[in-house]
């Protein structure tokens, strides 16, 4: 009977030294995850150059977030009609004019200072007429590229802040300076597009249906639901 208790208890210490060791392994494994979840909150609440200065809203790094590919393909389409001055542009009678134009603005604006670029920009783009994707596209949503936008000197919310957008990256302006904020008009409740920018701390927000650059963002007609430049998506959110 002492040989079958003593085996007995052989048995039992095997299995609490094994229980032990799972144990310390499990704890092991969850406090690497812990560590993790803690570094990628740390990524996911980084500060960008517009936080805190649009009036009452904080733009939050969505660090999980891919580079917004619906831009990117915008990007992409009026780099590749750059390079060919124009050829890669369809349905388009001169479109070396429409590239030259392209050029011309961008030289006139690398001669001034940062906010007369700006403005410049502002204003050059304010004299399109505004027609909506599915008049001017015959599609339900078209995000048409600076060249052609210059090209049928009309376009919805998307053109103006897109052009206006790579116009001022072409210019000079770093990515981090220019934010595209995705909106809700609540007058009448449709999708609309401004385009940001930050001024040496100074923001700007130029919207086609402004006259004028404003400081801040209309918060008692707009609903921000997003910003995005070619690196990143943010989501927007009220602070107060």
């Amino acid at each position: 009977m002492g040989g079958v208790w003593a085996l007995f208890r052989g048995l039992f210490g095997a299995f609490n030294a094994g229980r032990a060791a799972f144990t310390v392994l499990v704890v092991l494994f969850f406090s690497v995850v812990v560590a993790s979840d803690s570094l990628a909150a740390g990524t996911a609440t980084s500060r960008t150059a517009f936080d805190g200065k649009i009036a009452s809203i904080k733009a939050v790094h969505l660090s999980r977030a891919a580079p917004p590919k619906k831009l990117n393909a915008v990007i992409a389409r009026h780099t590749a009609q750059v390079a060919a001055g124009g050829g890669e542009l369809r349905g388009v009678s001169k479109p070396g004019v429409v590239a030259a134009d392209w050029q011309k603005l961008i030289t006139r604006l690398k001669g001034l200072s940062r906010r007369e670029r700006v403005l410049e920009v502002e204003r050059y783009f304010a004299t399109f007429r505004y027609v909506t994707d599915r008049k001017g596209w015959r599609k339900n949503d078209y995000w048409a590229s600076p060249l052609e936008f210059i090209a049928r000197r009309q376009g919805d919310c998307e053109d103006y802040a897109i052009a206006r957008y790579l116009a001022l990256r072409a210019a000079g302006f770093d990515d981090k300076d220019l934010n595209l904020i995705g909106v809700t008009d609540r007058r009448s409740r449709q999708f609309h597009m401004v385009l940001a920018v930050n001024v040496d701390g100074e923001i700007l927000v130029l919207d086609n249906q402004s006259k004028r650059p404003a400081a801040t963002l209309d918060l008692k007609r707009y609903e921000p639901a997003y910003a995005i430049n070619q690196n990143n998506r943010w989501l927007t959110k009220r602070t107060g």
